[in-house]
């Protein structure tokens, strides 16, 4: 065998114990980085392995073809040999026997190459067990880990919007990054997508309703508001910002419509008695008082400002409000 196929089949055999060495360090706990990098150093090893098998089963093939033909060129001689001894010129007998001894030899010389190859090949079909064996270890692991990853995360996902934290949810997407090569986290990472851009809806929606009224700010948070993929609990709260959303331009004009007719009074009214008096008359008229729990109450924003308006007025019912003048503002 020539030198530098010793060298390659060394250089093989020292790669493998090398990959296998650092193999053994990956384990359900390993980073999918490390994983991928196992898997693709053993898919380049078991292309040369077997590159290297197939060139050396086809050496095999062609040495024991040669080793045939010497074979029968051996027993050819020997025939003629023995057929045409009696007739052939004596001084043709040692060349023929000389013949013969090469042909021997070189059968000797090729017998023990034939079965170092043949042991090499042997080996290399065991090392392709193993590593074939490691891979669908690493496999295993990594559907594992990716198993593992969508069963603690799919919690989070069905909670209810106003108890999530984006910042979790973003921190779910940057661990499933890691794992996207798996299928099954692949269609999860598409749910914790669809899951952030909800939430992100859902948020940007109850600040809307939070924030002095805007026809836009209203007309876009309605308009990006999912109606679909979700839980119950999701779909009720989706339903009652929309509600907020929807009701709080009429909230607003319900608001507006207790602020002037209390401004028309206020020359009337000096204490909170008289206050209190005028109030009553006002809420009673027309389910005035029924429109402000529906409409003005139902929205975070006029809920919070009617309840300073009322505050400001029992402590200083001859003054107009800050919130009156910036609620009729709008």
């Amino acid at each position: 065998m020539r030198e530098t196929e010793k060298i390659l089949i060394w250089i093989l055999l020292m790669f493998m114990g090398a990959t296998m060495i650092s193999a053994q360090t990956v384990n359900g706990n390993t980073d999918v980085a490390s994983i991928n990098e196992e898997n693709e150093r053993l898919e380049i090893l078991l292309n040369t392995l077997t590159t290297r098998q197939k060139a050396l089963s086809d050496t095999i093939k062609a040495q024991n073809s040669l080793l045939k033909n010497l074979d029968a060129d051996i027993k050819k001689e020997e025939k003629a040999l023995q057929k045409n001894q009696s007739k052939l010129d004596k001084s043709k007998i040692p060349a023929l026997q000389k013949r013969q001894t090469e042909l021997q030899a070189s059968i000797d010389e090729m017998t023990p190459k034939i079965q170092e190859l043949e042991l090499q090949n042997h080996q290399l079909d065991k090392k392709l067990e193993e590593f074939n064996k490691r891979r669908q270890n690493l496999e295993s692991v990594r559907n594992n880990v990716g198993k593992n990853l969508i069963d603690n995360y799919q919690g989070d996902l069905e909670k209810a919007f106003s108890k999530m934290d984006i910042n979790n949810l973003y921190s779910i997407k940057s661990d499933c990054d890691r794992y996207k090569d798996d299928k099954n986290v692949k269609e999860f990472l598409k749910r914790v997508d669809k899951v952030i851009s909800m939430k992100q809806a859902y948020d940007n929606a109850k600040n809307v309703v939070s924030q002095p009224f805007s026809k836009t700010n209203v007309n876009q948070a309605l308009k990006s508001l999912p109606d679909n993929d979700m839980n119950s609990i999701q779909t009720e709260e989706m339903n009652a910002v929309r509600n907020e959303l929807q009701g709080f331009e009429q909230g607003l004009n319900t608001f507006k419509e207790l602020i002037n007719a209390l401004a028309k009074k206020r020359g009337t009214i000096f204490s909170k008695r008289d206050l209190d008096d005028e109030l009553d008359i006002i809420l009673n008229k027309d389910n005035l008082k029924g429109r402000i729990n529906n409409q003005v109450m139902s929205v975070p924003y006029l809920k919070k400002k009617y309840n300073e308006y009322i505050k400001a007025l029992q402590t200083a019912p001859t003054k107009q409000p800050t919130t009156e003048k910036e609620i009729l503002a709008q």
